[in-house]
This record gives structure tokens, C-alpha cells and sequence, in this order.
């Protein structure tokens, strides 16, 4: 197939003159219609062409549709109907509005050419270019977390594991050769593996006598083919994973026994093929409330810049710690020409052996290990005097260790004894329970492991560890937005382009939104504060509570003006917050899916404290505040409870006397039509009046 149409360098002016006006400014569909050319390299991509041959779609309408395609993280149908019908979509493409597009299929064959040229990442690799050149990407800091991909397959029990592996075996040797499978296998072979089968409702006991019958069937189906088959057939992919499977979940038949004895559960563990359809997913545990079948996948973005990109992405095993994926990613990273001066990881990278290898790349790895032991403070291992190059080892008390020996254990340098020192030692029930004294293991990495504990002492290094967090939003938005937590795709090649595409489709949004930011809105989220208030209800908070956002996500706090419309009692939030939305320029502010919750737990907590307090003040000093437009104010928190419910919790949780004072003593209110209580939001009304001066003594008291 060739490539006989170039990208067009222009978009259409029909396209242009309807599409221009209606599309939103950081559109990534406008980002690609203007910059498209310099994003993607054309001529990188017509290599992976022939220069004869049928004419072919032009690979940076393919690239820009499988892009679109993980930004919306839509299937391959829909997103080449959507090149058709979105007119935002057609421009991004250069393409006229009666253009007809293409059939799905060729979104894969571009895929299954770009896997097939060893170009996973080329379209990545330019972006980051791009980016790059144009000063938006800064490689001196960057950040690394995983998170785990659920692989494309159905979670199968141990006996259904050996059926669906026989059932393929079996299916690829009829495949290879028909003629032999109707000579050397029985039909009632055929009839017991030539369709899936499931072990529902079945008992213990038959369970354990199928599986010997399976095992069975699977080492008879494997001599026949060793013995009697073609080179062919003992060469098909399928018959060595019917092997190897067999090996993982059964002991091998002796000579003198016919039944094939099971594996104990839970004997085979680690790496083990959990599904013939996908031999490289894994099982894998976390936590208690975590384990999957798939894969990790491990996600680097940089931290200093006008904006953060994802400078690397890729699968990994599943059974593979982060520490022994970081060599990998720094490799990948130093042949971009990105890598780090500071890389920031969090406990599970950082240990001695990673310190050294990222010090031999130049990369000073920033993370915390974890301390030695369970041993008080005063006798842990960094506590210890020890010398490696002149094999002495003190305690904290001054004795000198009897013994220093080299270790033949793998990750243990030095074995240290204090023997006779310990006996007569005061404080020797703090330090150990053992008969013969005190013992260390020395690991080959003290040094860097005691020059980090050591660090970590330090409260500006562990507030420049903060620098870590914000890649878990990163994470967050690639799994829920961009499809990062399901495979689409079956194998580790096809899961690394699905990968690399939803990176770039991040990308692309951040760069897009950078270039063109959205006007600021000044209005607040009704979830996020619950009921707003008016301008004197943030006089009141301001100056009284000391309430006030964080300034770089005031800015980011919107509400769609069609959801204000339908709240009528919203109306006059427009110029309700000056002093908590007019505090950074637009610039400064966070994406608005970025850090939501922490801010409403946050502020909420905040407002539930101070409210207690600023009830009690103003009854001691018997004031009572008047809005200038209505007789009452509600301020809200969104809670699961009904209104009844959480105004008595809220009620019961205040001290006794700040409830006796609050019940006796608070003025009637007035209820007002437009602050009628809806739904789970309430916490207490406060009468305000604006026209009295807020008094000294509340302020000094607060």
C-alpha cells in the first residue's frame, strides 16, 4: 500500500468559516487544524509505506482520528463515524464537510503498521519534540507512579485455565492440519475440547476429578503431537503454551501411574499464565482491596514548566516491583534526550540498588526508603557507627563489635555481631531480646541507604517530596477519561500503543488549553460550597472567618451557567466572590477535574469548625446580621444523610455549651422562598446584618 495524497496544508474554507466560529478555543480539534503539521511529521510516517501500490488513507489523518478516537475513548466503529459526522473533527482533519471518510478497519491496520515498524512511539516522540523546541516542556523534574491495567480477558478458575488452553491447542493443530487430526484423535477428544467450558455448579469433589481428567487429555494431546507430528505442528505457539501451562498447574506423569496428580493451590504463584488469550497478563495483589490479571502501567510526567506533559508511558508486568521498572524508564527517558536531574518516586522505587543506578545515570532519585526495623529511635541501624572500609561497627554505646564477617546471602554485605558487649550493656532491653547480642545485616547499598535516611530527617526534603502528589490526578484522568484502566487490546505490544495514545491525547489537551484558556468564570460550584452565598455573606466570611480558596484553584471553581438558570436563587453569584476569584490571573489556575474533592473536604472542615464559633460569638454579643436583600442566609454542605438528619449530627457534635446557647438564645428566622431547603444540603442558617460594623471584640476573638 502507498500513500499517493499529502496532508492537506490548509484547511478548507467552507470548514473554516462555519466550524472557526463555533469551536471552542482550547479545542484540541482546533490545536490540530492549525498546528498539525508541526506536531506530527509526515515524512517519518510515509516510511512506514510502500512507494507502489494501492493508494491508502494518509497516515496523519489516521494518526489524528486514533488521537480523537482516546481523547473521546471511543471504540474504532464510532470513531470513524464521528470523522464523518463532527464538523470539529473535519477540521482538526482539513477536510470538507462532504468528505465520506473511511472504514474502521483501517484504523487498525495503522496501528497493526505502526507495531509491525517498531514506531510505537514515534507520534509521541514528536510531540515531545515539539514540545520541546517550543520551551513548553522542561525535562529537569519529573515525577513516576503506576497504577494497574486490567488485561482484555475473562478471569478463569484453575480447571477452566486447562480446558480453554486444551481447547486452543487443539484448535490450532485442526487449523495446521486437518487431514492428521482425523487420523491420530479419537472424536470424542473433538467433542470434549473443540468448545469452551465452564465449571459452574459443579462440586469439589468433580472439580478435582475433572481437573486429573484434563490434565490427562492436555499430556495426551501434547505426546501425540511431540511423537507423531509434523515439525509443523510441534512448532505452533500453542502447543508450547499447552506446556507450559500443564508444567505450571500439574506434576508431570510418572512412568508407572496414568492419573496426573494437581498442583496444591496456590503452589504455582508468580509467574503464571492466567489466560491462554493473553499470555503475558499476570495476577497481581496489592492490597487487600486490589489485585487484578493484567499489567502495570508506569507514568512519567515533568514538573517544572508552564504546564506538565507526560514525557513516558508504558505496560509493564504485573509481577514486576516499581524499583526493578525504573532502570527501564530512565532508559526510555535518556533515549528521548529527557532525562531528569531530579526524578521524584514514592517507597516502592526507592531503595539502595535504584539510589546507585539512578546516581550512575545522573539522575538524583528523590523518595523516601523505609526505616530499619521496629527498634525505638536511638538503635536502629543508621544509629550505628559503622565503618565499611575498615570493617568496625560501634553502637550507640560505645562498644565496638566482636564480630564483622562478609555475607553469602545475595542482598546482605556484612553480617555484624556485639556478642559479650550486650550482656552487661543497661539499656540492652531496648536494643535487642537475643541471647548472644545485638546483630546487623549490612546491605552493599549502606551508604546511600544511611546518606537517605539521613535526608530524611530534613523538613525541606520532605516538603520538596510534595512535588510527587500531583502525578496521581495525572493517573486519575488517563484511567477515568482516556480508558488507561482497561485493555482494549490483547498482547503487550497492542497495550503500549493504546498507552501511548491516550498519553498523546493528554497531551494535547493540556497543550490546548495552555494556548487558549477558557474565561474565567466568576461562579462557584454548587457542590463544591454548597448553597452560595451574596456579597454580603463573603464580607462576613472573609473578614470574620478568615475563610479565603487557595489562589491557585480560585479560578477554577466554575458552574455551567445553564445549571445557575436553572437555580434561580443563584442569580447574583456574578459578583459575589471579588475576593476569592480576583486573587491570580487566569493563568495561575488548576484544571478544573484537578483536585476537587481535597478542596471541598477541605473547605468544608474549615467552614464546620468556624461556624461553631462564629455562632457563639455573635450571641454573646447579641448581634444579629440581616442579609440586604433576604432575612435569612444558608451556608451548605453536601451530605448523604437527609436535612433532618444532618442537622441533628451537626447539632450533637458542637460542645454543650455552645449547643445550649445556640438553642436558646438564637433569634426566629424568616424563611425566604428563594433559600427554601433542597435535597442533602444544610448545616445552619446565621442571621447577618450588613448595615451594623463587624465588632472588634469577635474579630480578636476569632
Amino acid at each position: 500500500m502507498s500513500i499517493q495524497e499529502r496532508f492537506p496544508q490548509a484547511i478548507p474554507a467552507e470548514t473554516e468559516r462555519i466550524v472557526s466560529g463555533i469551536l471552542p478555543a482550547g479545542s484540541v480539534c482546533r490545536l490540530l487544524g492549525e498546528r498539525g503539521e508541526q506536531l506530527v511529521n509526515e515524512e517519518a510516517l510515509l516510511e512506514l509505506y510502500h512507494r507502489e501500490g494501492r493508494g491508502g488513507i494518509n497516515p496523519i489523518i489516521l494518526s489524528f482520528v486514533s488521537i480523537l478516537q482516546f481523547l473521546e475513548d471511543v471504540p474504532d466503529r464510532q470513531a470513524a463515524e464521528m470523522a464523518v459526522l463532527r464538523m470539529d473533527w473535519k477540521y482538526a482533519l482539513r477536510q470538507e464537510l462532504t468528505w465520506e471518510g473511511f472504514h474502521y478497519a483501517d484504523l487498525c491496520n495503522f496501528r497493526k503498521r505502526l507495531r509491525e515498524g517498531g514506531q510505537t512511539y514515534l507520534i509521541f516522540d514528536q510531540l515531545l519534540e515539539y514540545l520541546r523546541n517550543e520551551g513548553y516542556l522542561k525535562s529537569k523534574r519529573q515525577r513516576t507512579d503506576a497504577t494497574h491495567v486490567l488485561a482484555h480477558i475473562e478471569h478463569l478458575s484453575r480447571l477452566e485455565l486447562v480446558w480453554e488452553t486444551i481447547r486452543v491447542a487443539y484448535g490450532s493443530v485442526v487449523s495446521a492440519d486437518a487431514a492428521w487430526v482425523l487420523q491420530r484423535i479419537p472424536s470424542s477428544f473433538s467433542s470434549n475440547h473443540s468448545q469452551r467450558r465452564s465449571d459452574y455448579r459443579l462440586s469439589k469433589a468433580q472439580q478435582e476429578q475433572e481437573m486429573q481428567n484434563a490434565g490427562q487429555d492436555g499430556y495426551w494431546l501434547l505426546g501425540q503431537v511431540t511423537q507423531h507430528g509434523s515439525a509443523r505442528l510441534k512448532a505452533l505457539p500453542e502447543m508450547a503454551l499447552l506446556e507450559r501451562v500443564l508444567a505450571e498447574q500439574f506434576e508431570p506423569p510418572g512412568a508407572d501411574r496414568v492419573t496426573v496428580k494437581a498442583r496444591v493451590k496456590g503452589s504455582a504463584c508468580g509467574d503464571v499464565i492466567v489466560s491462554p488469550h493473553d499470555t503475558e497478563a499476570r495476577y497481581s495483589r496489592k492490597n487487600v482491596s486490589t489485585e487484578w490479571e493484567g499489567y502495570k502501567a508506569q507514568v512519567t510526567e515533568s514538573v517544572d514548566g508552564p504546564v506538565t506533559f507526560i514525557t513516558d508511558i508504558g505496560p509493564h508486568s504485573a509481577i514486576e516491583t516499581d524499583n526493578q521498572a525504573l532502570t527501564t524508564i530512565q532508559q526510555r527517558l535518556e533515549g528521548r534526550d529527557l532525562r531528569p536531574d531530579q526524578q521524584y518516586v514514592d517507597r516502592a522505587y526507592c531503595n539502595g540498588a535504584t539510589i546507585r543506578a539512578s546516581q550512575q545515570h545522573q539522575i538524583d532519585l528523590r523518595g523516601s526508603v523505609a526505616q530499619t526495623g521496629n527498634k525505638p529511635p536511638g538503635f536502629r541501624l543508621e544509629d550505628f557507627e559503622i565503618d565499611l572500609e575498615q570493617r568496625i561497627a560501634r553502637c550507640p554505646q560505645g562498644n565496638t563489635a566482636t564480630i564483622f564477617a562478609p555475607s553469602q546471602q545475595p542482598d546482605v554485605a556484612f553480617h555484624v555481631r556485639f556478642g559479650h558487649h550486650c550482656q552487661t550493656c543497661p539499656v540492652r532491653s531496648l536494643c535487642t531480646q537475643e541471647m548472644r547480642g545485638r546483630s546487623l545485616e549490612i546491605s552493599p547499598y549502606h551508604a546511600e541507604l544511611s546518606q537517605r535516611r539521613q535526608l530524611q530527617r530534613d523538613p525541606d526534603y520532605l516538603r520538596d517530596l510534595h512535588a510527587r502528589a500531583r502525578i496521581e490526578s495525572t493517573i486519575s484522568e488517563l484511567t477515568r477519561r482516556h480508558g488507561l484502566r482497561h485493555c482494549r487490546y490483547r498482547g503487550k505490544p497492542r497495550i503500549t500503543l493504546q498507552m501511548v495514545l491516550a498519553a498523546i491525547a493528554l497531551n494535547l489537551k493540556r497543550l490546548a488549553r495552555y494556548l487558549n484558556p477558557d474565561p474565567v468564570r466568576l461562579s462557584l460550584s454548587f457542590s463544591m460550597m454548597g448553597n452560595l452565598f451574596d456579597f454580603c455573606a463573603v464580607q462576613f466570611f472573609n473578614k470574620v472567618l478568615k475563610v479565603a480558596l487557595p489562589d491557585r484553584l480560585a479560578l477554577r471553581l466554575w458552574l455551567p451557567q445553564r445549571r445557575l438558570q436553572r437555580r434561580q436563587r443563584h442569580a447574583r453569584i456574578g459578583v459575589a466572590f471579588p475576593w476569592l476569584l480576583l486573587q491570580q490571573p487566569p493563568d495561575k489556575g488548576l484544571p478544573l477535574h484537578r483536585n476537587r474533592a481535597h478542596i471541598r473536604r477541605r473547605l468544608q472542615d474549615r467552614l464546620h469548625h468556624r461556624l461553631d464559633i462564629a455562632v457563639v460569638m455573635w450571641q454573646l454579643t447579641r448581634q444579629q446580621f440581616v442579609s440586604h436583600h433576604t432575612d435569612s442566609i444558608q451556608v451548605g454542605q453536601r451530605c448523604r444523610p437527609s436535612p433532618r438528619q444532618h442537622l441533628r449530627r451537626h447539632v450533637a457534635q458542637r460542645p454543650a455549651s455552645v449547643r445550649r446557647l445556640s438553642r436558646s438564645q438564637r433569634q426566629p428566622e424568616v424563611q425566604h422562598p428563594r433559600h427554601t431547603l433542597l435535597g442533602h444540603e444544610y448545616i445552619a442558617r446565621l442571621q447577618i446584618a450588613v448595615d451594623d460594623p463587624v465588632p472588634v471584640q469577635v474579630l480578636q476573638r476569632l
